[in-house]
């Protein structure tokens, strides 16, 4: 977004130096990623979304405040994210669309 807001290469997010690009990564990396069967690495899954989701939320308000057009990009990321994950999880939506279901 750096080029986009008519900023210098220097002040461009990256992933894992700026925690906004680095949440989004993330949100990615969790919608990729299974759950597992154990309680602790569900409870290690909710944990990571519930932390990602309330940090998108956070620096979305930061933004808004701050009188920043880029407040938009976290929050329909954090939306668009738990949207995936929710629409995953819908049973009997492959059959719908005429697709083999996912092995698990």
């Amino acid at each position: 977004l750096a080029i986009a807001g008519d900023r210098p290469w220097l002040q461009a997010e990256v992933i894992g130096l700026a925690p906004d690009p680095t949440v989004i990564a993330l949100l990615g990396l969790l919608l990729a990623s299974r759950t597992g069967s154990g309680w602790m690495r569900r409870l290690l899954h909710l944990g990571l979304w519930c932390g990602a989701l309330l940090w998108c939320a956070i620096a979305s308000a930061t933004l808004w405040t701050m009188g920043s057009a880029q407040g938009a990009v976290p929050a329909v990321a954090g939306a668009l994210a738990l949207l995936a994950a929710v629409a995953a999880r819908v049973p009997g939506r492959h059959e719908a669309a005429g697709m083999r279901a996912p092995q698990r």
